[in-house]
């Protein structure tokens, strides 16, 4: 029985240049917008905040450089205002504290978390980093 050699693979030289750091960055940007997308399709809100507040992080000092304030001030009141659910809707009970939110806090904090990762989409697009 004779065997063949298996090829060897190319090794890749990677460039020093700007373009790929920028590349590696549009692609970490990338990769969190797929992970917002993932948690909304399974209905996972914490999990939406978590990729939206990466986003912000990544773009917030482009966005304080060029004079976009107003905008970053409306996608962190949204991202707070979910992080802080649990002592705006807590109840006093004589058991305890006790979270209870109303029947359609889901399907409201849906809308407002796409509405903040409209904002960043259109933020990364003033910023020219969409592909």
């Amino acid at each position: 029985m004779k065997y063949q050699k298996a090829p060897a693979p190319k090794i890749q030289q990677l460039p020093d240049d700007s373009n790929y750091t920028m590349s590696n960055y549009r692609r970490g940007l990338d990769m969190q917008r797929e992970r917002f997308k993932e948690a909304k399709f399974q209905r996972d809100l914490e999990g939406m905040v978590d990729a939206l507040e990466n986003i912000k992080s990544e773009i917030r000092s482009r966005m304080l450089s060029n004079n976009h304030e107003k905008q970053l001030e409306v996608i962190e009141n949204i991202i707070n205002y979910f992080r802080g659910k649990e002592k705006k809707y807590g109840v006093r009970t004589p058991q305890g504290l006790r979270v209870k939110y109303p029947s359609n806090f889901e399907i409201f904090m849906n809308r407002k978390l796409t509405q903040c990762f409209e904002l960043l989409i259109a933020e990364l697009d003033s910023l020219g980093l969409l592909k």
